[in-house]
């Protein structure tokens, strides 16, 4: 009788091709144009630091009669309102006065903000921060308006380089102990400014003062905020290049353009005799005398009070490169200067929210916070207006890249793609080069999972103001078939000689694919199969099959033939039961060998 060995070839497993695509339509910003980022930035006097308050007013950040703040409030409304350009997306930067303090002001403001787009978009989570720097303020008096400037920005379009307060003559000390002979009761901040994931340039830096000069309209307090704006203005033209572009925001408390304070913004010269930094107010363009701000005319101008509209002391001023749009940094879109909530329709002395305001009108279709409520909330938010403005600034093509891991296994194999993009991008898309896509906005790094073994080529291509640009890395992912995967695991390769299924690596004889059905190391020479076949005494028509080692996972089947030409090969049914084990050495006895010619093999299987 004879022994022989054989072995099945392997079965590769079969799994689906799937592929998930996700589009999502909520982002960050309206674009402008290909290489422009539109940034909506608004100056509010929030009033939070009156009757001791500390906390955002109700109708700020959420519902004037209460409510979360994934509803919002005054300043996601905002973010919802169409402008001349087209463009309905969240504030950018937001310039405050009377705060009470960044802990207790500021900062829940933030949250506010953060919680309301997170719940459209995960990416928002963390959108909004705030100056690292709390202004100072007069006597640290925040009851009764003299409340610290403070600024909010989104941190996925611009990128904070600096905070600087402007003071007085005499510094700090002048601010709080003698602000009646300096100008300042409350600290002047100046913010630096740039597109958010790119190299700042001069081009495309901007800056921007956040005031609240001194109110009422003796001639002293006319002399307060006279000395104010020449601080300003000599800031500007000591500490800025002469072509910067600049905002000069606040609470103005103005009562007529031909205030000394007011003309000292808009001077062609700064105090100094320098040429540079002159002013343009949207509504006052060619500097005109003589309008008086507080009276029944001008409707459209008024940002006070929300509930009593008669004055106009909330502006933004931009310099004159700003303004005309030219020297390509930022510039004010036509159009978009106003103040929310009021566009001449409502009655001097009447409150905004009054029957035929139309300045809402214009919100984004689908909004989340009606116009009804915005006019609401406006006037428990504060008893000012905030004033809203377009500007474009020109950035960079984003620039594609990310990292995947890992990269190589036997299917299924759940790959980590991670964004390493630079620039500003709002939509991610991706191609993993199986059939399968992902388009979102709402990540920026994807999971897919391949399920069919080949080699794959990664393509990612990322969407941002700046335009479109798309990375390719070929033959990245590599999904193994399990014979694949101990070819790479015994030999590190699947390509050269040594790991071909018909090659015989440590001489044994048994070749590479045997060695992997049977669960073998193809680089040891005492790790082979023995089969072996002998008598049993006092049996003379049994026979000891004897083999090993056994390896979980594979299944064992001897199979018998009498002719090795004419007969085919077929399962032995007459062995004892159960087979005798020892250690990983397998005995199985053929009670019914009696025939003169028997042939024995052993196939071996995976699942």
């Amino acid at each position: 009788m004879m022994g022989e060995m054989s072995f099945m070839k392997p079965i590769t497993s079969c799994f689906p091709r799937t592929g998930a695509a996700l589009c999502v339509a909520w982002g960050f910003a309206t674009l402008a144009s290909a290489q422009n980022l539109t940034l909506r930035i608004v100056c509010y006097n929030i009033e939070a630091d009156i009757n001791n308050v500390v906390a955002p007013l109700p109708g700020l950040i959420n519902p004037s009669g209460g409510g979360p703040t994934t509803s919002g409030g005054v300043l996601e409304g905002i973010g919802e309102e169409i402008l001349a350009d087209g463009v309905a997306q969240p504030i950018d930067i937001l310039a405050l006065e009377e705060t009470s303090s960044n802990p207790q002001t500021v900062a829940p403001i933030v949250a506010g903000l953060n919680a309301f787009y997170s719940q459209y978009n995960p990416l928002a989570s963390n959108m909004y921060a705030m100056s690292p720097y709390q202004a100072l303020i007069t006597y640290n008096y925040t009851n009764g308006g003299n409340g610290p400037n403070a600024l909010v920005y989104n941190t996925k379009t611009v990128q904070l380089l600096a905070s600087v307060p402007v003071d007085p003559p005499g510094g700090t000390n002048a601010i709080i102990y003698d602000y009646y002979e300096v100008g300042e009761n409350r600290e002047v901040m100046r913010y630096m400014f740039a597109p958010a994931g790119q190299t700042p340039t001069p081009a495309t830096e901007f800056y921007i003062y956040v005031s609240h000069y001194k109110a009422e309209a003796s001639s002293g307090d006319q002399t307060e905020r006279y000395k104010e704006a020449v601080i300003i203005r000599t800031n500007e033209a000591t500490d800025l290049p002469a072509n910067a572009c600049v905002l000069y925001v606040g609470d103005y408390n103005v009562t007529s353009s031909s205030e000394q304070g007011y003309q000292t913004i808009l001077a062609a010269d700064s105090p100094s005799g320098v040429a540079q930094g002159q002013g343009i107010d949207p509504l006052n363009t060619n500097a005109a005398t003589g309008i008086n701000f507080g009276i029944n005319s001008i409707m459209n101008e008024k940002t006070e009070s929300a509930m009593y509209l008669e004055y106009r002391d909330d502006l933004q001023v931009s310099t004159t490169n700003v303004f005309n749009g030219v020297g390509g940094g930022l510039a004010l879109v036509p159009g978009t200067y106003h103040a929310f909530g009021n566009n001449g329709t409502t009655a001097y002395g009447t409150s905004v929210n009054s029957a035929g305001n139309t300045a809402l009108n214009d919100l984004a279709p689908g909004s989340p916070i009606s116009a009804a409520q915005l006019l609401l909330d406006l006037t428990t938010a504060s008893d000012h207006l905030p004033v809203v403005a377009d500007y474009t600034i020109p950035v960079v093509q984003p620039v594609a890249g990310f990292t995947a891991a890992p990269t190589s296994a036997v299917p299924p194999l759940t790959v980590t793609f991670a964004d390493a993009s630079t620039g500003i991008v709002t939509n991610w898309f991706w191609n993993f080069g199986d059939g399968a896509i992902s388009n979102t906005c709402t990540t920026t790094g994807v999971v897919h999972t391949y399920t069919t073994a080949g080699v794959y080529t990664v393509t990612e291509t990322v969407t941002g103001p700046g335009g479109v640009n798309t990375t390719t890395q070929t033959s990245l992912i590599t999904v193994l078939t399990p014979f694949q995967a101990w070819q790479m695991q015994y030999f590190g390769c699947t390509t050269c000689l040594q790991a071909q299924p018909d090659a015989d690596a440590d001489g044994t004889g048994q070749n590479n694919l045997f060695k992997y059905v049977a669960g073998l190391n193809p680089t040891d020479t005492n790790s082979i199969f023995v089969f072996s076949i002998a008598s049993v005494p006092n049996q003379p028509a049994w026979m000891n099959l004897v083999f090993s080692p056994v390896v979980a996972g594979r299944t064992y089947t001897p199979q018998m033939t009498t002719d090795l030409l004419n007969n085919p090969w077929a399962p032995l049914t007459t062995t004892a039961t159960p087979p005798v084990t020892n250690g990983v050495q397998v005995t199985l006895t053929d009670t019914n060998a009696f025939q003169q010619q028997e042939f024995y093999q052993m196939e071996i299987s995976l699942p």
